[in-house]
């Protein structure tokens, strides 16, 4: 059986009529009820200047999550870039330290130019700010002094106990290829099978094989005794979720591969018969999960597109009554893809 994974981005679009503060306090619930169903992971997005106030800073994010929860796996998208290196390896390493080692930042470049113009940055840099972030925490993490830009770094407070597990995000053969070249400990790509490039160029190197990168299921799941209801109630939210990303998509072909995971067309019917987004009866969930194997995940985005909690909360509730009894959920604390 898989393991099972929440996502959070925390969009709310102009339209939605859930309140900010209830969106944010309903993801802080959500983990909790996760953490205590055993469930490996929240990944959690970032971006910034969007219009639906789209999550701009993960790492706070993961801080709350951590504070109201055990177990959970805090995986962070750190668009590198936008961070000053030093401040990003204090503030995680405090997370690290207060979750009891359950800090995975998985460090991206990002790709749309709207930030980079907001930051004022070259969008052409982030590869090498990737690289040169990846490295700087990692040697960090080991609580030796290190040289950083001509200058030593004598020491970044406070030290985890265990050295920190840092990931790369890659969207196209040349990043992964290139991240097998760095100190990270895995990658995180946007499609599962690219994670092969990753792989060969590790081999290549005489570096360990990882193995499988695993199989992720559909990208909305929603388990509903009546589906047609269902969609008429979260159906405008998940089209905004994915229209934005195919949005960020169109700028981000310009400079790599885009993951096909939210191309869904532009209505409502479009989405209901693509695989990917599945509102489903518990029994068809069941079924549906029953086909995965124990490296592989399920994920969940309960507040996808800003859903109103209330019907999250009943999406939630009866996949814990009648679909998770029936699962024989993993768990691996050292999972890092």
């Amino acid at each position: 059986m898989p393991a099972l994974e929440l996502t959070f981005d925390l969009r709310l679009p102009s339209w939605a009529k859930t309140k900010r503060t209830d969106l944010y306090n309903a993801a802080l619930d959500i983990a909790q009820w996760a953490d205590e169903r055993g469930f490996q992971a929240t990944s959690i997005g970032e971006h910034h200047t969007t219009d639906d106030g789209y999550l701009p800073s993960p790492v706070m994010l993961a801080m709350a999550i951590a504070g109201r929860t055990k177990n959970l796996q805090l995986r962070m998208i750190i668009l590198a870039p936008f961070y000053n290196p030093v401040r990003l390896a204090e503030d995680l390493h405090v997370l690290e330290v207060m979750s009891g080692g359950r800090a995975l930042p998985v460090i991206s470049g990002g790709y749309r130019p709207a930030e980079f113009d907001m930051y004022g940055l070259r969008l052409q840099d982030r590869l090498n700010i990737m690289e040169e972030t990846v490295e700087f925490l990692k040697n960090a993490g080991t609580g030796e002094p290190f040289m950083y830009r001509g200058r030593e770094i004598d020491c970044v407070s406070p030290v985890p106990d265990e050295p920190m597990r840092v990931l790369m995000g890659a969207s196209f053969e040349k990043v992964l290829r290139r991240a097998a070249h760095t100190q990270a400990d895995g990658v995180r790509p946007s499609e599962y099978r690219l994670a092969e490039f990753y792989r060969d160029e590790l081999k290549k190197l005489g570096k360990p094989d990882p193995g499988p990168y695993p199989t992720y299921g559909p990208t909305y799941l929603h388990v509903t005794h009546d589906p047609e209801k269902a969609w008429e109630q979260v159906g405008r939210h998940v089209l905004h979720w994915t229209q934005s990303y195919a949005q960020y998509s169109a700028q981000r072909n310009k400079t790599g591969q885009m993951s096909t995971a939210y191309e869904a067309g532009d209505t409502v019917e479009s989405l209901k018969s693509n695989p990917n987004f599945q509102i489903v009866t518990p029994e068809q969930c069941l079924e549906y999960a029953k086909t995965y194997g124990p490296n592989d995940i399920l994920r969940i985005a309960p507040l996808a597109g800003g859903i109103d909690p209330k019907v999250a909360w009943e999406n939630l509730h009866l996949f814990e009554k009648e679909v998770l009894p029936h699962l024989d959920v993993t768990f691996n604390p050292r999972l890092v893809y």
